[in-house]
């Protein structure tokens, strides 16, 4: 059974007239959401990969030992603020033309509004995709780098960071890296402009961001298993629960994870989950009766909304059967900025 939400919403935005003055401009919008149960089959009308082959080779793990954690930091962040970006990239009119990542994106930003209280402001939300009219809404390597700014930028303690990247990810080689490639995002003018290498988004969201703000990310795209470079990754075992593995410091530059001032490991509030291991490609699907769709943002979406309040490890095994039953063969990944107890509940 399909289920439907129907909501009216007010946004409002501030505008510059002709002579220089601002406006504030109020929009009514009646919207209707449709939510497919996690056991609809996708209809692989169509699928394509979100790959872009930069010529580089597979990556070889970079996660050592293994063993079961039940860790809860108890941090809460319920009462801060928060923020988001929603970055969807079709790359209309390129030979790397995708169709479900921007209905990703609007999908996600009507979840977060109608279900986890976030808002449509210029202050609280940012919204990139081809389809934009203001250039500086339009996801070039910029824009983005500059977007993630935003969102790392002006918190308080307690805060609430939301990221969902739909589009192509690619592996490109790299010298200076350890194992000679890198995972990275391609925005709309990588042609030009050249892609955001993992180091690049690593300095730009975990680097910086305090111990005290809480920063959630969906990455739904290639080889994104490891595309934050975060410290600890969390899998399955054969009897389902969830395992930690910890970075092996061969793969990943150690001073990623340390303090500036006290040269310490410092524990940071960062769950990522994405939509499959850096060796694998992500899928581009058609739901019957939702339309294009990332495979990774469809099932997200259904397992918070049939579950409701859900566990990261509950998150990642529904998450995993719907890819199974579906014969999608992407293998999503969640990894984490501090060690968690996968018995604890997944926020944002």
């Amino acid at each position: 059974m399909f289920t439907k939400t129907t909501e009216t919403r007010t946004t409002k935005t501030t505008v510059i007239r002709a002579d220089d003055q601002p406006q504030e401009v109020r929009e009514v919008k009646t919207i209707t959401t449709t939510y497919a149960p996690i056991a609809a089959a996708a209809e692989k009308l169509e699928v394509v990969d979100r790959d872009l082959n930069l010529g580089a080779w597979v990556k070889k793990p970079l996660y050592v030992g293994e063993h079961e954690v039940s860790l809860n930091h108890g941090r809460s962040f319920a009462s801060g603020n928060k923020k988001a970006v929603l970055i969807g990239i079709n790359y209309v009119g390129t030979d790397h033309e995708l169709k479900g990542c921007i209905q990703d994106v609007k999908h996600v930003q009507d979840f977060l509004i109608s279900h986890r209280g976030y808002t449509d402001t210029p202050e609280t939300m940012k919204f990139l995709s081809d389809e934009a009219s203001l250039e500086e809404l339009k996801p070039t390597r910029k824009n983005i780098l500059a977007a993630f700014e935003w969102l790392t930028s002006n918190n308080q303690p307690g805060d609430q960071l939301f990221l969902h990247y739909s589009g192509h990810g690619a592996v490109m080689k790299q010298a200076s890296h350890p194992n000679g490639q890198e995972d990275c995002l391609v925005p709309l003018d990588y042609k030009t402009a050249g892609c955001i290498d993992a180091d690049a988004i690593h300095r730009a969201l975990y680097h910086v961001l305090p111990p005290t703000v809480k920063l959630s990310v969906i990455f739904d795209c290639c080889h994104s298993g490891t595309m934050l470079e975060l410290p600890w990754t969390y899998r399955p075992s054969e009897d389902g629960t969830l395992n930690k593995k910890e970075v092996d410091s061969k793969g990943f530059k150690r001073e990623h994870f340390t303090s500036e001032t006290e040269g310490e490991t410092v524990d940071k509030p960062v769950v990522v989950i994405s939509g499959c291991r850096d060796d694998q490609t992500s899928a581009d699907t058609i739901i019957k009766g939702y339309g294009s769709t990332g495979a990774l943002s469809y099932a997200v979406q259904s397992v918070l909304k049939e579950q409701g309040p859900v566990t990261y490890d509950g998150l990642l095994r529904h998450i995993r059967e719907f890819m199974a039953t579906n014969n999608l063969t992407q293998v999503p990944q969640l990894s984490c900025g501090m060690e968690i107890d996968p018995t604890g509940t997944f926020e944002f």
